[in-house]
């Protein structure tokens, strides 16, 4: 063997030494750079945004007042003129298409009809100077159902201060511009606290349009 190839093993020697020494060394390319620092303050800041584009998808949509109809008549009398209620506001949501939530405000003062209104109106009864708004809000919805009534609609009504759950179907239509809505309700005035016996429960028919507002 030539002197020139002992130097080339020998050479090689040293360099198998030098690796097997450092077997158990950490190499360079393991440490964490610094630069992955940003990337991971991206990848928390980003959750926000994801969620902003989500909630970006439900709809507002306004109850026209003009198109809309609220009216109720005792329940035992099916052939009484209904009362009407004038003072109707609310929204509606829908979330891809799909009914989410809706929120009625009903002013008791506006009810307008015949001689039984100022009845109604008394502290026996609505006791519209303590109480001069009802409220609906839906706590469920479900648009499951088969039939006739695409929805039911669960939530709390508040009728003389006080809130009740209810639950009641509904037919419900949504396009792009408008949301269509009916529903009959039963109430009995009792469970509100109203202080009568007698022809307590009323039915109440609500046909209400929502509209999406001009952007």
């Amino acid at each position: 063997m030539t002197r020139h190839a002992l130097r080339s093993v020998a050479a090689m020697g040293t360099l198998a030494l030098a690796l097997t020494g450092c077997g158990r060394c950490t190499s360079p390319t393991q440490t964490p750079s610094p630069a992955a620092a940003p990337d991971v303050a991206t990848e928390t800041t980003s959750a926000p945004a994801q969620e902003a584009a989500v909630k970006s998808t439900e709809l507002t949509y306004v109850l026209d007042s003009a198109r809309s109809k609220m009216r109720m008549r005792r329940a035992a009398h099916e052939v009484e003129k209904p009362l009407e209620f004038t003072g109707v506001s609310g929204t509606a949501t829908v979330d891809g298409g799909r009914l989410k939530r809706v929120n009625v405000q009903v002013d008791l003062r506006t009810l307008t009809g015949d001689e039984r209104v100022t009845d109604l109106k008394d502290v026996d009864w609505l006791n519209v100077a303590d109480f001069p708004t009802a409220t609906f809000t839906t706590t469920l919805v479900d648009d499951r159902t088969t039939g006739e009534d695409s929805h039911q609609l669960g939530g709390l009504i508040e009728l003389h201060g006080q809130p009740l759950d209810y639950g009641f179907p509904a037919n419900v239509a949504i396009t792009e511009t408008e949301v269509q809505g009916s529903a009959e309700i039963y109430l009995d005035a009792r469970r509100f606290g109203v202080p009568q016996t007698e022809d307590t429960v009323y039915t109440v028919n609500a046909d209400l349009v929502f509209v999406r507002p001009a952007p």
